[in-house]
């Protein structure tokens, strides 16, 4: 099993060291994250800068919101990409969920999932070399790799999971601790079959990592909680941190038993000067996987740097309550976001009597977000993660924020597996891979 590592987003300028010095270890894979409103790097030009940098390690988006780029556009750079790193690059796809991203670009948020799909197609057509229509010829260059780049999908939801079968080569998994990734890991494979695929699912497990000392931790965990919030799976991202060599390392061999085969460590917090440059804060540890890890004791240094909205964003993260909700005061709650300022059914406004409010509509109730549906339903058989409570070991920045293609409560056993299940046989064609857990009524 290969290990990679996702690069830390908070000093874009320090991506080059990072790469190099992964380059010169046994780490397989380096990846960067996609976000519109936020301070990160644009994932598909740093990899490129990173392309010429390197020579071995592979190049990976993890993961792209494809639904906020422009299909031909998309087609095009993704190829070249391909091309020019010699067909060392992955195209790791999500939709994501943000509001505010799908809003700076024009696209509207409920039709992701349908945009999605029909940019599979015309992607898969235009790096096969035909023509994007019959009024406008192919796009070049072609890639490297015939078909195109290696595509993984991240997300939750069954939609995601049946996109690996239809149009990708692997899933990427984040979030989630191995008794509950193994569901989906199964799933993903049962797909596969359905489809009609030959050969297997390429499938890849992400953890969130960070070592050093505890103001490295510290400002790792504010970065986490600036990305991620505000939500209701927040403060399990931010909790579920891995902060030592032993948690990484039986992290990586219980995704290993559940048949991953690769686990991408995606570091925060890169080390501002003090003593986290010289501990090698947001480092991974020295021996992962029998080999050395880039930076042993010292990582590559400089002070956090960013925009104007990275840095408030930061503030605010660091001055939010332990629940990780955030304060509006332009809301009726602080700690009931999804009541925007309306009063509650049945509570009469200020000023105003019971029957004035009586044509009023209750407000609805904030909708759940599928990653918190997965943490309700058991775990799968198998290992889990040695964190304290059991909380989730980290996320993929990419698909903790993927939100449902169908309505609220659709779908919710199916992304979790079945309650239980004893352990059973591998299926046939599969006895290469572990299954934890004969096939439930709801697989």
């Amino acid at each position: 099993m290969s290990v990679g590592l996702g690069l830390p987003i908070g000093d874009p300028a320090q991506l080059l060291s990072w790469a190099r010095r992964a380059e010169a270890t046994p780490f397989t894979t380096v990846a960067l994250l996609d976000r519109l409103v936020f301070g990160n790097p644009e994932p598909l030009i740093t990899l490129a800068t990173l392309a010429g940098a390197t020579s071995r390690i592979r190049l990976q988006t993890e993961v792209l919101l494809a639904p906020l780029h422009r299909t031909a556009l998309l087609a095009k750079q993704a190829a070249t990409l391909d091309l020019l790193s010699g067909s060392r690059f992955t195209l790791g796809i999500g939709i994501g969920g943000r509001d505010d991203d799908y809003l700076a670009s024009g696209i509207d948020l409920r039709t992701r999932g349908r945009r999605l799909d029909t940019q599979m197609a015309t992607l898969r057509r235009l790096w096969s070399g035909e023509p994007l229509s019959a009024d406008v010829g192919p796009i070049g260059p072609a890639p490297a790799r015939p078909g195109g780049p290696e595509v993984l999908f991240g997300g939750f939801v069954p939609a995601a999971l049946e996109r690996v079968a239809r149009w990708g080569d692997g899933f990427l998994g984040a979030a989630l601790p191995p008794g509950h990734m193994d569901g989906l890991f199964r799933q993903v494979e049962d797909a596969w079959d359905r489809a009609g695929r030959t050969g297997r699912p390429r499938l890849v497990a992400q953890v969130n990592a960070a070592l050093g000392p505890q103001p490295t931790l510290d400002r790792a965990r504010a970065e986490l909680r600036a990305y991620y919030a505000p939500h209701s799976y927040t403060d399990h991202v931010v909790n579920g941190l891995l902060t030592s060599g032993d948690q990484i390392r039986e992290a990586v061999a219980a995704f290993r038993a559940i048949g991953a085969d690769e686990v991408m460590l995606y570091c925060w917090s890169p080390p501002g000067p003090g003593p986290g440059r010289a501990a090698g804060g947001g480092g991974v540890p020295r021996r992962v996987a029998g080999g050395r890890a880039p930076f042993g004791h010292r990582s590559p240094g400089g002070a956090l740097q960013g925009g104007a909205a990275r840095r408030q964003a930061l503030r605010q993260a660091q001055r939010e309550p332990a629940t990780g909700v955030r304060a509006d005061p332009g809301r009726g709650r602080a700690d009931d976001p999804g009541h925007g300022g309306r009063p509650r059914a049945g509570c009469a406004a200020p000023g105003r009597g019971r029957r004035a409010q009586a044509g009023r509509r209750a407000p609805r109730p904030p909708r759940r977000h599928p990653f918190d549906r997965l943490l309700s339903l058991p775990a799968r058989g198998g290992p889990s993660l040695p964190t304290a409570d059991h909380v989730l070991p980290g996320a993929r920045p990419r698909e903790v924020s993927d939100e449902l293609d169908r309505p609220a409560g659709s779908g919710a056993r199916e992304a979790g597996g079945p309650a239980s299940a004893q352990v059973g046989r591998a299926a046939p064609g599969r006895s290469h891979r572990p299954r934890h857990g004969a096939p439930g009524p709801d697989r």
